[in-house]
């Protein structure tokens, strides 16, 4: 070799680099194999590499890599999850949204930033005795030769308070937890709002004089006649909320995420530990922070085609996380390694039955151990004598996994969404 290039420089050659040459003409990915795959694409939004491999039609032989890059480079497809959203919006609901938006622009527009100073809102939810962290929550450092720390489910036999947080924009009006078996009905929510005038009587001198506007949904306790009618000998200005918009209460979006967050990962005794919790977390709040919550209205209600915003996804996947983070490979009973509890792929506080106690470990053991020497003394034989079997509720409607709702999208369109039918 040294030779042959001593010859080419005897001839004229200055460098040692390789000449230009014409690579191989690209062939799998010419302009009929790209039509392929779109057309097997627009076909079968969720389709996958292998079965788009078997659908192409005769003549056209490409890979799975080159299938990749079609798909992202050329064709710049993405693929993505339905969102969660609380329902399907009707046109009917949509009409709805649009009105209420165009009611609020129209207030703000006449009364500016006063407004915000006149908006009471408030909500119920249930505050439980133990509420699990969230994932973020629960992230950890992990070493590699570490495992992944795990955390038990919280038993459906909890218990929980329902409290009723009434604020505006410079703090919590009145906080009202509800006595254990009682639930919130239209002659509950009157007392409710008979205490709310009191506080606000207290709190906020000369609110009721000028124009207080109440933000509530339409719940049925909101909504019933004795409600209305009680709001009418108060003469108080009540905000049409739109149907199936939580992303539009404040206490939906801003308070009680926040306030559930604080109380994720914590655990209280009894009722009396959990109330007063949440009862000092709302008093530490700042006024800025209440009344950041109620400016969020504003940009909010421009949303203006109808349809639900991106932080109502946000919202709801947090609120579903909690019912999908259940949905785990996991393996319970490993024979052959049953010191292991659960099997994981991700590096957080995985979500498992419950913690195996020393005296669950021990019955694991024993369990396994009888296993395997009826095994190793009757062999494979020993699967034919095995009768099982154990209870399961099967739903009407199950909703889909986060892969069975994947789709391929284009840039241009919006994440598609997936949410409650109709009643």
């Amino acid at each position: 070799m040294v030779h042959q290039w001593r010859s080419w420089f005897l001839e004229g050659r200055q460098n040692v680099h390789d000449d230009e040459r014409s690579d191989r003409p690209v062939t799998a990915m010419d302009n009929a194999a790209v039509a392929a795959v779109r057309n097997v694409v627009e076909a079968d939004r969720r389709i996958t590499f292998d079965e788009i491999m078997i659908r192409l039609p005769p003549g056209i032989e490409i890979g799975r890599s080159s299938i990749g890059t079609i798909m992202s480079d050329i064709l710049n497809f993405r693929k993505v999850c339905a969102r969660w959203v609380p329902r399907f919006l009707s046109e009917n609901h949509k009409q709805q949204r649009m009105e209420a938006a165009r009611a609020f622009l129209e207030m703000h527009r006449r009364d500016g930033d006063q407004l915000f100073s006149c908006i009471v809102t408030g909500d119920e939810s249930w505050v439980h005795h133990s509420t699990p962290e969230t994932k973020r929550q629960s992230m950890v450092w992990k070493k590699p030769e570490e495992s992944a720390p795990k955390k038990a489910k919280v038993t459906i036999y909890a218990g929980k308070v329902m409290a009723i947080v009434l604020w505006d924009c410079k703090g919590a009006l009145l906080v009202d937890h509800l006595p254990p078996n009682t639930t919130v009905n239209a002659a509950r929510y009157c007392e409710v709002l008979t205490k709310l005038r009191a506080a606000i009587k207290r709190k906020r001198p000369g609110l009721l004089s000028r124009k207080m506007l109440l933000f509530h949904d339409n719940a049925r306790p909101h909504a019933a006649r004795t409600t209305k009618t009680l709001l009418e000998n108060f003469k108080w200005e009540i905000f049409t909320h739109p149907s199936y918009s939580p992303e539009l209460a404040p206490s939906d979006f801003h308070l009680f995420p926040a306030l559930k967050l604080h109380l994720g990962g914590k655990h209280f005794a009894n009722d009396d530990e959990v109330q007063a919790e949440a009862n000092h977390w709302l008093r530490r709040q700042d006024t800025a922070w209440y009344n950041s919550g109620i400016k969020k209205l504003l940009q909010r209600y421009q949303n203006r085609n109808g349809q639900y915003d991106d932080s109502t996804h946000k919202l709801y996947d947090k609120a579903n996380s909690e019912t999908a983070s259940w949905n785990r490979n996991w393996t319970l009973f490993d024979w052959n390694n049953h010191v292991r509890y659960f099997e994981f792929s991700q590096s957080l506080r995985k979500m498992g039955p419950a913690f195996a106690l020393g005296n669950h470990k021990q019955q694991r053991m024993e369990a396994a151990r009888a296993f395997l020497e009826m095994h190793r003394k009757d062999g494979d034989q020993l699967f034919s004598r095995i009768v099982t079997g154990d209870e399961s509720w099967v739903h009407h409607s199950t909703p889909e996994t986060k892969r069975q709702s994947m789709v391929w999208e284009k840039p241009e369109e919006s994440v598609p969404k997936k949410g409650e039918e109709h009643a």
